[in-house]
């Protein structure tokens, strides 16, 4: 108003009025770095509630089906009692103490790419791989598929958990290279023999050489 302004004060839109409609609003956006797609999804997560721009499992896939994981959903179908080793991500975390002696266990909600479900780590379990149990984490769960008395949905009750990372150092029993006469070089083999060198395991290694004739050897 009039007498605003002869008291020197003003409003928003007087800000909008004149001839620089902009006024201090061009401001160029300062150059920041992309976040970290981790760190993006779990942004998400947190403020959504739900994941926009992908999913923290979609860079497990191949591994989750390489190594015949079970799914969430298939947990379903299977008979009381039947062992598991499912890949997911821990999407809730409560930690209790146990009545009899205090110790403490966890129940997480375990989701995969199609489902999710509640697990169960008791004491024993749980001071195993206690430094495995974070929220947002992506786990392999190890341990069988039941009902507790007097309930009608199935969970996991968990012997083991280690990081999803960790699934091909732990279960990978044979590593088949195949290696093609028309391509093979020495120092293709240099670099091979290097590169296992550098990662020494207990896993067998086993080559198969594609011949020029077509035969493997």
């Amino acid at each position: 108003s009039l007498r605003d302004r002869q008291a020197g004060q003003s409003n928003f839109f007087d800000l909008l009025d004149g001839e620089d409609q902009n006024n201090g609003f061009d401001l160029p956006a300062p150059d920041i770095p992309e976040w970290d797609r981790r760190l993006l999804l779990k942004y998400e997560k947190e403020l959504l509630g739900f994941y926009v721009t992908g999913h923290p499992l979609n860079e497990y896939k191949a591994m989750i089906q390489a190594y015949k994981l079970t799914g969430i959903r298939s947990t379903k179908d299977m008979p009381e009692n039947h062992g598991v080793r499912v890949g997911g991500m821990i999407a809730a975390l409560t930690l209790k103490h146990a009545k009899r002696d205090g110790r403490p266990f966890a129940i997480i909600n375990i989701e995969d790419l199609e489902a999710s479900m509640e697990c169960l780590v008791f004491p024993d379990a749980y001071a195993a791989c206690a430094e495995h149990i974070v929220q947002d984490t992506p786990v392999l769960v190890e341990g069988f598929v039941s009902k507790r008395d007097g309930e009608d949905q199935r969970k996991i009750f968990a012997d083991r958990i280690r990081p999803l990372a960790q699934l091909p150092a732990h279960y990978t029993k044979e590593i088949h290279i195949r290696i093609y006469e028309e391509n093979l070089a020495d120092d293709t083999l240099a670099q091979l023999k290097s590169i296992l060198k550098q990662h020494p395991g207990r896993s067998k290694v086993i080559f198969c050489v594609g011949c020029a004739g077509g035969q493997f050897a």
